[in-house]
């Protein structure tokens, strides 16, 4: 059976449709992926050199006339970006224009009660751009790590406002301190270690 070999960036809808399946799920539910699954609860947040097997692409042939025409409708898996904006103290941001850009697309937005917003994208779009107040964004749709990668409780911890900016995201003692001040915060058992309960909360505030 024929495998695909999981690059950054990518997600398994994105895959599926590179792929010609126009359901993520026949490859996802297929048995010779079962292992992945147990690891990987979300089938769009992959992580480079996860290997998910390929099932037979079956082909459906449809007689038709000739001499007419003839209309096919194909239902695709739809597919989203969720975002929720906040300030410095984790209030919504509510009730405000934002807008979100996608291969030179601008689409506007105003944030709900919760400062969400909802962006529809294609299924092989992997970078956008965030646009709110005076400040701009990078989206790098799909890169997003498992929770269970150092890389991935970084990436959430850092969008969660708990690194003073990107650039000193490799330091271990800036990890150490985000996690305890991410422990103090939710009422967790502060020790700087981000295992099972940690991530379960981390994953429960930032929504995967």
């Amino acid at each position: 059976m024929p495998k695909h070999i999981v690059k950054q960036g990518e997600h398994l809808v994105g895959i599926a449709t590179s792929y010609h399946f126009l359901n993520y799920k026949k490859i996802w539910e297929d048995s010779n992926n079962t292992e992945l699954k147990k690891s990987r609860k979300n089938p769009n947040i992959l992580f480079p050199g996860d290997q998910i097997y390929l099932p037979e692409y079956i082909t459906n042939t449809i007689d038709i006339t000739t001499e007419q025409r003839h209309r096919f409708i194909v239902k695709k898996v739809p597919l989203s970006i969720n975002i929720v904006i906040k300030n410095e103290d984790n209030a919504p941001i509510s009730n405000t224009e934002c807008s979100i850009t996608i291969e030179e697309k601008k689409f506007s937005h105003i944030t709900d009660i919760e400062g969400k917003i909802i962006q529809p994208i294609s299924h092989k779009i992997t970078k956008g751009t965030l646009a709110i107040f005076d400040t701009q964004y990078d989206l790098l749709i799909g890169s997003l790590d498992p929770i269970t990668e150092v890389s991935g409780q970084k990436e959430r911890l850092i969008n969660l406002g708990y690194y003073p900016d990107n650039n000193d995201k490799e330091s271990d003692q800036s990890f150490l301190s985000a996690v305890e001040e991410f422990q103090c915060d939710n009422n967790l058992f502060v020790d700087g270690i981000c295992g099972p309960k940690t991530q379960a909360k981390i994953v429960k505030i930032y929504g995967c």
